[in-house]
Protein backbone atom coordinates (compact mmCIF):
# COMPACT_ATOMS: atom_id res chain seq x y z
CA UNK A 1 0.00 0.00 0.00
CA UNK A 2 1.52 3.42 -0.83
CA UNK A 3 2.59 5.45 2.06
CA UNK A 4 -0.24 8.43 1.20
CA UNK A 5 -3.00 5.50 1.58
CA UNK A 6 -2.32 5.14 5.33
CA UNK A 7 -4.51 6.96 7.54
CA UNK A 8 -5.89 9.93 6.75
CA UNK A 9 -3.78 10.91 4.50
CA UNK A 10 -6.22 8.62 2.03
CA UNK A 11 -8.37 11.25 2.24
CA UNK A 12 -6.07 14.41 1.50
CA UNK A 13 -5.20 13.28 -1.91
CA UNK A 14 -7.04 16.35 -3.45
CA UNK A 15 -6.32 17.06 -7.20
CA UNK A 16 -3.33 14.72 -7.20
CA UNK A 17 -1.01 16.94 -8.15
CA UNK A 18 2.58 17.07 -6.78
CA UNK A 19 3.14 19.75 -3.86
CA UNK A 20 6.44 20.54 -4.71
CA UNK A 21 6.78 23.46 -1.93
CA UNK A 22 6.99 20.65 0.61
CA UNK A 23 10.86 20.11 -0.14
CA UNK A 24 11.01 23.80 1.69
CA UNK A 25 9.22 21.93 4.50
CA UNK A 26 11.29 19.37 5.46
CA UNK A 27 14.67 20.75 4.90
CA UNK A 28 14.55 22.94 8.20
CA UNK A 29 13.33 19.66 10.04
CA UNK A 30 16.87 19.08 10.43
CA UNK A 31 19.18 21.57 11.44
CA UNK A 32 21.03 23.37 8.43
CA UNK A 33 24.32 23.01 9.51
CA UNK A 34 23.98 18.87 9.31
CA UNK A 35 22.73 19.70 5.93
CA UNK A 36 25.71 21.41 4.91
CA UNK A 37 28.22 18.89 6.60
CA UNK A 38 26.07 16.76 4.29
CA UNK A 39 26.73 18.37 1.34
CA UNK A 40 30.81 18.20 2.13
CA UNK A 41 30.28 14.56 2.14
CA UNK A 42 28.38 14.70 -1.20
CA UNK A 43 31.66 16.49 -2.64
CA UNK A 44 34.32 14.17 -0.58
CA UNK A 45 32.38 11.02 -2.56
CA UNK A 46 32.90 11.93 -5.86
CA UNK A 47 36.71 11.26 -5.53
CA UNK A 48 36.99 7.93 -7.43
CA UNK A 49 39.19 6.54 -5.08
CA UNK A 50 36.53 7.23 -2.39
CA UNK A 51 33.80 5.27 -3.93
CA UNK A 52 33.33 1.71 -2.46
CA UNK A 53 33.31 -0.54 -5.14
CA UNK A 54 30.35 -2.76 -4.64
CA UNK A 55 31.22 -5.07 -7.05
CA UNK A 56 34.71 -6.01 -5.62
CA UNK A 57 34.11 -6.55 -2.06
CA UNK A 58 30.44 -8.20 -2.17
CA UNK A 59 30.72 -11.80 -2.42
CA UNK A 60 29.43 -12.65 -5.89
CA UNK A 61 28.21 -15.63 -6.54
CA UNK A 62 29.55 -17.37 -10.49
CA UNK A 63 26.22 -16.97 -11.90
CA UNK A 64 25.82 -14.46 -14.97
CA UNK A 65 22.10 -13.09 -13.01
CA UNK A 66 24.36 -12.35 -9.96
CA UNK A 67 27.10 -10.74 -12.30
CA UNK A 68 25.16 -8.25 -14.28
CA UNK A 69 23.09 -7.39 -10.79
CA UNK A 70 25.95 -6.23 -9.11
CA UNK A 71 27.60 -4.16 -11.91
CA UNK A 72 24.06 -2.51 -12.09
CA UNK A 73 24.73 -1.93 -8.40
CA UNK A 74 27.75 -0.65 -8.91
CA UNK A 75 26.72 1.77 -11.85
CA UNK A 76 23.72 3.23 -10.09
CA UNK A 77 25.91 3.68 -6.56
CA UNK A 78 29.07 5.61 -8.75
CA UNK A 79 26.57 7.54 -11.23
CA UNK A 80 23.85 8.94 -8.97
CA UNK A 81 25.73 11.61 -6.81
CA UNK A 82 27.55 12.84 -9.65
CA UNK A 83 23.94 13.35 -11.89
CA UNK A 84 22.54 14.67 -8.44
CA UNK A 85 25.05 17.59 -8.10
CA UNK A 86 24.83 18.20 -11.81
CA UNK A 87 20.87 18.65 -11.33
CA UNK A 88 21.34 20.88 -8.85
CA UNK A 89 23.37 22.82 -10.31
CA UNK A 90 21.84 23.69 -13.46
CA UNK A 91 18.85 24.47 -10.91
CA UNK A 92 20.84 26.50 -9.06
CA UNK A 93 21.55 28.55 -12.76
CA UNK A 94 18.18 29.01 -13.17
CA UNK A 95 17.31 29.60 -9.33
CA UNK A 96 14.48 32.02 -10.05
CA UNK A 97 12.48 29.95 -12.53
CA UNK A 98 13.02 26.51 -10.47
CA UNK A 99 13.04 28.14 -6.95
CA UNK A 100 10.03 25.87 -6.45
CA UNK A 101 11.62 22.54 -7.61
CA UNK A 102 14.90 23.59 -6.12
CA UNK A 103 14.00 22.21 -2.62
CA UNK A 104 12.26 18.70 -3.25
CA UNK A 105 16.16 18.19 -5.30
CA UNK A 106 18.13 18.75 -2.33
CA UNK A 107 15.88 16.89 0.07
CA UNK A 108 16.45 14.26 -3.37
CA UNK A 109 19.58 14.55 -2.21
CA UNK A 110 19.51 12.16 0.69
CA UNK A 111 18.64 9.25 -1.58
CA UNK A 112 21.69 10.36 -3.86
CA UNK A 113 23.99 10.51 -0.81
CA UNK A 114 23.09 6.90 0.72
CA UNK A 115 23.37 5.61 -3.04
CA UNK A 116 27.28 5.44 -2.05
CA UNK A 117 26.81 3.12 0.68
CA UNK A 118 23.43 1.48 1.17
CA UNK A 119 20.92 1.11 -1.36
CA UNK A 120 18.55 -0.24 1.18
CA UNK A 121 18.78 3.39 3.09
CA UNK A 122 18.29 4.93 -0.18
CA UNK A 123 14.75 3.18 -1.45
CA UNK A 124 13.71 3.26 2.06
CA UNK A 125 13.99 7.56 2.04
CA UNK A 126 12.70 7.65 -1.79
CA UNK A 127 9.33 5.30 -0.60
CA UNK A 128 8.50 7.26 2.09
CA UNK A 129 9.63 10.52 1.44
CA UNK A 130 8.48 10.53 -2.49
CA UNK A 131 4.45 9.81 -2.13
CA UNK A 132 4.10 12.28 0.53
CA UNK A 133 4.73 14.55 -2.26
CA UNK A 134 0.90 14.46 -2.96
CA UNK A 135 -0.93 14.80 -0.09
CA UNK A 136 1.56 17.21 1.86
CA UNK A 137 -0.21 20.09 4.42
CA UNK A 138 1.91 20.07 8.02
CA UNK A 139 4.99 18.64 8.94
CA UNK A 140 3.88 16.08 10.59
CA UNK A 141 3.72 14.09 7.28
CA UNK A 142 7.37 13.91 6.87
CA UNK A 143 7.40 11.54 10.06
CA UNK A 144 7.62 8.58 7.72
CA UNK A 145 10.69 10.25 6.12
CA UNK A 146 12.36 11.25 8.96
CA UNK A 147 13.98 7.83 10.12
CA UNK A 148 15.68 7.17 7.12
CA UNK A 149 16.81 10.48 6.71
CA UNK A 150 18.62 10.55 10.27
CA UNK A 151 20.09 7.23 9.59
CA UNK A 152 21.64 8.65 6.42
CA UNK A 153 22.66 12.08 7.77
CA UNK A 154 24.24 10.34 10.44
CA UNK A 155 26.16 8.31 7.99
CA UNK A 156 27.55 11.01 6.70
CA UNK A 157 29.23 12.57 9.57
CA UNK A 158 30.43 9.61 10.77
CA UNK A 159 31.99 9.04 7.23
CA UNK A 160 33.22 12.69 7.42
CA UNK A 161 34.57 12.32 11.13
CA UNK A 162 36.94 8.77 9.56
CA UNK A 163 38.12 10.55 6.57
CA UNK A 164 39.72 13.41 8.90
CA UNK A 165 40.80 10.89 10.93
CA UNK A 166 42.54 9.03 8.29
CA UNK A 167 44.40 11.93 7.22
CA UNK A 168 47.00 13.02 9.90
CA UNK A 169 48.07 16.63 8.35
CA UNK A 170 43.70 17.71 8.54
CA UNK A 171 43.53 15.60 12.33
CA UNK A 172 43.04 19.13 14.15
CA UNK A 173 39.89 19.66 11.96
CA UNK A 174 38.24 17.07 14.16
CA UNK A 175 38.09 19.23 17.29
CA UNK A 176 36.09 22.06 15.08
CA UNK A 177 34.07 19.20 13.62
CA UNK A 178 33.43 17.97 16.89
CA UNK A 179 32.30 21.42 18.11
CA UNK A 180 29.81 21.26 14.92
CA UNK A 181 28.52 17.68 16.18
CA UNK A 182 27.58 19.44 19.27
CA UNK A 183 26.29 22.20 18.35
CA UNK A 184 24.26 19.79 15.81
CA UNK A 185 22.35 17.50 18.58
CA UNK A 186 22.12 20.45 21.03
CA UNK A 187 19.99 22.43 18.49
CA UNK A 188 18.12 19.41 17.60
CA UNK A 189 17.80 18.50 21.18
CA UNK A 190 16.15 21.63 22.05
CA UNK A 191 12.85 20.93 19.87
CA UNK A 192 11.87 18.87 23.18
CA UNK A 193 12.39 21.92 25.08
CA UNK A 194 10.46 23.97 22.14
CA UNK A 195 7.40 21.20 21.84
CA UNK A 196 6.89 21.09 25.13
CA UNK A 197 6.57 25.09 25.88
CA UNK A 198 4.83 25.71 22.75
CA UNK A 199 2.22 23.15 23.41
CA UNK A 200 1.98 23.87 26.73
CA UNK A 201 1.39 27.75 25.94
CA UNK A 202 -0.49 26.69 23.10
CA UNK A 203 -3.29 25.14 24.73
CA UNK A 204 -2.91 27.09 28.27
CA UNK A 205 -4.41 29.69 26.02
CA UNK A 206 -7.12 27.85 25.08
CA UNK A 207 -8.28 26.79 28.35
CA UNK A 208 -8.36 30.80 28.92
CA UNK A 209 -10.56 31.26 26.25
CA UNK A 210 -12.92 28.39 27.43
CA UNK A 211 -12.94 29.73 30.74
CA UNK A 212 -14.14 33.30 29.80
CA UNK A 213 -16.53 31.63 26.90
CA UNK A 214 -18.26 29.61 30.13
CA UNK A 215 -18.56 32.82 32.28
CA UNK A 216 -19.03 35.65 29.69
CA UNK A 217 -21.62 34.21 26.91
CA UNK A 218 -24.95 32.64 27.02
CA UNK A 219 -24.59 28.55 26.54
CA UNK A 220 -25.02 27.85 23.43
CA UNK A 221 -24.07 31.29 21.43
CA UNK A 222 -22.78 31.05 17.98
CA UNK A 223 -19.08 31.58 17.98
CA UNK A 224 -17.73 32.62 14.39
CA UNK A 225 -13.61 32.16 14.19
CA UNK A 226 -11.14 31.93 11.71
CA UNK A 227 -8.96 28.88 13.22
CA UNK A 228 -9.22 25.52 13.34
CA UNK A 229 -8.83 25.20 17.22
CA UNK A 230 -11.84 27.25 17.77
CA UNK A 231 -13.24 23.33 18.41
CA UNK A 232 -10.81 23.22 20.85
CA UNK A 233 -11.96 26.19 22.41
CA UNK A 234 -15.33 24.73 22.37
CA UNK A 235 -14.33 20.91 23.69
CA UNK A 236 -12.73 22.86 26.72
CA UNK A 237 -15.50 25.07 27.41
CA UNK A 238 -17.66 21.61 28.13
CA UNK A 239 -19.71 22.64 24.88
CA UNK A 240 -20.70 25.62 25.94
CA UNK A 241 -20.77 27.46 22.92
CA UNK A 242 -20.97 26.14 18.88
CA UNK A 243 -18.24 27.10 16.51
CA UNK A 244 -18.87 28.07 13.19
CA UNK A 245 -16.40 28.73 10.96
CA UNK A 246 -15.10 31.62 8.19
CA UNK A 247 -13.25 28.69 6.55
CA UNK A 248 -14.47 26.96 2.91
CA UNK A 249 -15.71 23.44 3.54
CA UNK A 250 -13.39 21.72 2.31
CA UNK A 251 -11.11 22.10 5.51
CA UNK A 252 -14.00 22.67 8.18
CA UNK A 253 -18.06 20.55 8.80
CA UNK A 254 -19.68 21.91 5.91
CA UNK A 255 -22.65 22.53 8.54
CA UNK A 256 -20.76 25.16 10.26
CA UNK A 257 -19.05 26.57 7.52
CA UNK A 258 -20.14 30.35 6.78
CA UNK A 259 -17.86 31.30 4.67
CA UNK A 260 -19.92 33.46 2.08
CA UNK A 261 -21.69 36.58 3.66
CA UNK A 262 -25.25 35.32 2.92
CA UNK A 263 -24.70 31.96 5.37
CA UNK A 264 -23.42 34.70 7.91
CA UNK A 265 -26.41 37.09 7.36
CA UNK A 266 -28.68 34.45 7.68
CA UNK A 267 -26.97 33.43 10.67
CA UNK A 268 -27.31 37.37 11.69
CA UNK A 269 -31.21 37.20 10.95
CA UNK A 270 -31.52 34.51 13.78
CA UNK A 271 -29.52 36.23 16.77
CA UNK A 272 -32.69 37.16 19.06
CA UNK A 273 -32.68 33.30 19.40
CA UNK A 274 -28.90 32.29 19.63
CA UNK A 275 -26.69 34.93 20.05
CA UNK A 276 -23.27 35.79 17.58
CA UNK A 277 -19.70 36.29 18.53
CA UNK A 278 -16.96 36.89 16.45
CA UNK A 279 -13.66 35.14 17.34
CA UNK A 280 -10.84 36.89 15.66
CA UNK A 281 -7.49 35.06 16.18
CA UNK A 282 -5.24 37.86 14.88
CA UNK A 283 -1.47 37.63 13.63
CA UNK A 284 0.58 38.84 10.53
CA UNK A 285 -0.47 35.77 8.05
CA UNK A 286 1.91 34.96 5.52
CA UNK A 287 0.85 34.99 1.88
CA UNK A 288 1.27 31.17 1.76
CA UNK A 289 -1.62 30.67 3.68
CA UNK A 290 -4.39 30.24 0.76
CA UNK A 291 -7.27 29.22 3.24
CA UNK A 292 -6.52 30.38 6.39
CA UNK A 293 -6.90 33.94 7.10
CA UNK A 294 -7.70 36.68 9.16
CA UNK A 295 -10.81 36.99 9.95
CA UNK A 296 -12.67 38.40 7.08
CA UNK A 297 -15.79 39.71 8.25
CA UNK A 298 -13.75 41.48 11.14
CA UNK A 299 -11.11 43.28 8.82
CA UNK A 300 -13.29 43.19 5.32
CA UNK A 301 -16.73 44.42 6.71
CA UNK A 302 -18.65 46.32 8.45
CA UNK A 303 -21.50 45.41 10.85
CA UNK A 304 -22.96 45.87 14.18
CA UNK A 305 -20.79 44.93 17.41
CA UNK A 306 -20.25 45.59 20.78
CA UNK A 307 -15.97 45.50 21.28
CA UNK A 308 -15.26 42.68 23.92
CA UNK A 309 -11.67 43.39 23.66
CA UNK A 310 -8.50 41.66 23.54
CA UNK A 311 -9.16 38.21 25.73
CA UNK A 312 -5.89 37.09 25.34
CA UNK A 313 -2.22 36.95 23.98
CA UNK A 314 -0.07 33.61 23.49
CA UNK A 315 2.96 34.07 23.05
CA UNK A 316 6.04 31.73 23.33
CA UNK A 317 9.46 31.77 22.40
CA UNK A 318 11.80 28.77 22.83
CA UNK A 319 15.84 28.82 21.75
CA UNK A 320 17.86 27.59 18.72
CA UNK A 321 21.38 27.12 18.44
CA UNK A 322 22.42 26.47 14.93
CA UNK A 323 23.58 30.42 13.44
CA UNK A 324 22.38 28.95 10.05
CA UNK A 325 18.98 28.84 11.07
CA UNK A 326 18.46 32.63 10.44
CA UNK A 327 18.68 31.76 6.91
CA UNK A 328 15.23 29.55 6.63
CA UNK A 329 12.76 32.17 5.87
CA UNK A 330 9.71 32.21 8.16
CA UNK A 331 7.04 30.40 6.65
CA UNK A 332 9.32 26.71 6.18
CA UNK A 333 10.08 27.05 10.04
CA UNK A 334 9.30 23.96 11.78
CA UNK A 335 6.07 24.55 14.06
CA UNK A 336 6.57 22.73 17.01
CA UNK A 337 2.82 22.49 18.29
CA UNK A 338 0.19 20.35 17.48
CA UNK A 339 -0.39 19.72 14.15
CA UNK A 340 -3.80 20.51 13.32
CA UNK A 341 -2.80 23.79 15.00
CA UNK A 342 -0.22 24.91 12.59
CA UNK A 343 -1.74 27.38 10.35
CA UNK A 344 -3.57 29.19 13.92
CA UNK A 345 -0.10 30.67 15.42
CA UNK A 346 2.63 33.06 14.16
CA UNK A 347 5.76 31.34 13.88
CA UNK A 348 8.59 33.63 13.16
CA UNK A 349 12.52 34.30 15.01
CA UNK A 350 12.09 36.75 17.62
CA UNK A 351 13.43 40.22 16.58
CA UNK A 352 14.57 40.99 20.43
CA UNK A 353 16.28 37.95 21.63
CA UNK A 354 18.91 36.42 19.31
CA UNK A 355 18.48 32.70 18.67
CA UNK A 356 14.78 32.53 19.61
CA UNK A 357 11.93 31.16 18.00
CA UNK A 358 8.94 32.66 18.71
CA UNK A 359 4.73 31.65 18.16
CA UNK A 360 1.93 34.34 19.01
CA UNK A 361 -1.80 34.80 18.26
CA UNK A 362 -3.86 37.29 19.46
CA UNK A 363 -7.49 36.64 20.72
CA UNK A 364 -10.47 39.45 20.18
CA UNK A 365 -13.84 38.49 21.02
CA UNK A 366 -16.95 41.00 19.36
CA UNK A 367 -20.68 40.24 20.50
CA UNK A 368 -22.89 41.37 17.21
CA UNK A 369 -25.18 43.60 17.52
CA UNK A 370 -26.30 44.16 13.57
CA UNK A 371 -28.17 42.09 11.16
CA UNK A 372 -26.64 42.93 7.59
CA UNK A 373 -22.88 43.13 6.40
CA UNK A 374 -21.62 45.89 4.34
CA UNK A 375 -18.11 45.57 2.42
CA UNK A 376 -15.11 47.39 3.24
CA UNK A 377 -12.67 48.85 0.72
CA UNK A 378 -10.16 46.57 1.61
CA UNK A 379 -8.32 43.88 0.03
CA UNK A 380 -7.36 42.82 -3.44
CA UNK A 381 -9.42 44.89 -6.84
CA UNK A 382 -10.03 42.03 -9.92
CA UNK A 383 -12.71 42.72 -12.32
CA UNK A 384 -15.73 40.70 -11.87
CA UNK A 385 -17.80 42.18 -15.11
CA UNK A 386 -17.44 44.51 -17.74
CA UNK A 387 -19.65 46.91 -19.32
CA UNK A 388 -23.08 45.79 -17.50
CA UNK A 389 -25.21 48.67 -18.60
CA UNK A 390 -22.00 51.28 -18.51
CA UNK A 391 -21.25 49.79 -15.39
CA UNK A 392 -17.75 48.01 -14.79
CA UNK A 393 -17.93 45.91 -11.59
CA UNK A 394 -15.03 45.19 -9.55
CA UNK A 395 -14.57 43.10 -6.67
CA UNK A 396 -12.30 44.42 -3.51
CA UNK A 397 -12.17 41.85 -0.39
CA UNK A 398 -15.39 40.42 0.50
CA UNK A 399 -17.78 43.36 -1.51
CA UNK A 400 -18.76 44.26 -5.02
CA UNK A 401 -18.28 47.52 -6.19
CA UNK A 402 -20.17 49.25 -9.65
CA UNK A 403 -18.81 52.07 -11.66
CA UNK A 404 -19.83 54.55 -14.96
CA UNK A 405 -17.62 53.22 -17.46
CA UNK A 406 -16.47 56.03 -19.41
CA UNK A 407 -15.04 57.40 -15.90
CA UNK A 408 -11.86 55.63 -16.07
CA UNK A 409 -10.17 52.82 -14.32
CA UNK A 410 -11.44 52.00 -10.27
CA UNK A 411 -9.77 54.39 -7.41
CA UNK A 412 -10.31 53.70 -4.25
CA UNK A 413 -9.81 57.09 -2.55
CA UNK A 414 -12.27 58.47 -5.08
CA UNK A 415 -15.14 55.72 -4.59
CA UNK A 416 -14.71 56.19 -0.84
CA UNK A 417 -15.37 59.59 -1.09
CA UNK A 418 -18.30 58.88 -3.68
CA UNK A 419 -17.04 61.48 -6.62
CA UNK A 420 -18.53 58.73 -9.75
CA UNK A 421 -21.55 60.24 -10.60
CA UNK A 422 -23.52 57.39 -9.77
CA UNK A 423 -21.89 53.96 -7.75
CA UNK A 424 -23.20 50.87 -5.90
CA UNK A 425 -21.62 48.33 -3.37
CA UNK A 426 -23.05 44.86 -2.22
CA UNK A 427 -22.09 41.30 -0.58
CA UNK A 428 -22.44 39.80 -3.43
CA UNK A 429 -22.56 39.82 -7.47
CA UNK A 430 -26.37 39.80 -7.59
CA UNK A 431 -27.23 42.24 -5.41
CA UNK A 432 -25.22 44.96 -7.40
CA UNK A 433 -26.43 43.70 -10.87
CA UNK A 434 -29.81 44.31 -9.20
CA UNK A 435 -28.81 47.61 -8.06
CA UNK A 436 -28.04 48.60 -11.77
CA UNK A 437 -30.85 47.06 -13.49
CA UNK A 438 -32.88 49.49 -11.17
CA UNK A 439 -30.62 52.25 -12.18
CA UNK A 440 -33.05 55.04 -13.73
CA UNK A 441 -30.22 55.48 -16.15
CA UNK A 442 -27.50 54.10 -17.42
CA UNK A 443 -24.04 54.58 -16.97
CA UNK A 444 -22.99 56.22 -20.22
CA UNK A 445 -25.71 59.10 -19.77
CA UNK A 446 -24.94 58.89 -16.04
CA UNK A 447 -21.37 60.26 -17.46
CA UNK A 448 -22.17 63.03 -18.15
CA UNK A 449 -24.31 64.01 -15.32
CA UNK A 450 -21.63 64.41 -12.78
CA UNK A 451 -23.55 66.20 -9.83
CA UNK A 452 -25.89 62.76 -9.67
CA UNK A 453 -25.96 60.52 -6.86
Amino acid sequence: VPVYRLGTLSGQLGSGSIRWPAGWHFLPLMPPSLWACAGLVALLRLRPHHAEDSFQNAQIKTSRFHSAFALLTLAVQKLTLPCWLLAIGMLLALEQQTHTYLGVALCLGVAALAMRRDLFLAFWFLLMFVPILRVFSEHVHFLYAMPPTAIILAEAMESLWISLRERPALAWLRYGLACVLAMIGLDQALNIYGAYHVNRTAYGGIDVMAEWFRQHVPEGAAVVTNVIHGEEIKWHSDNHIQIYWTMPTGICDPSRAVDQPQQLERMLANRHVQPVYFLDVDFDYTPDKAYHHRHKYVHQAEVDWRDRGIIHFTHARYPFVDPLRYLVPRMYQPFLGAPDLENDFARKRSVDHPFRHEIYAIYHVYEITGDRLQAKLEGPVQLAQENVNGFNIVRMGLGYHALPQREGPFDVEKFRLHCYSRQYSGMTLESVLELIHKSPRGGEEAATAPDAK
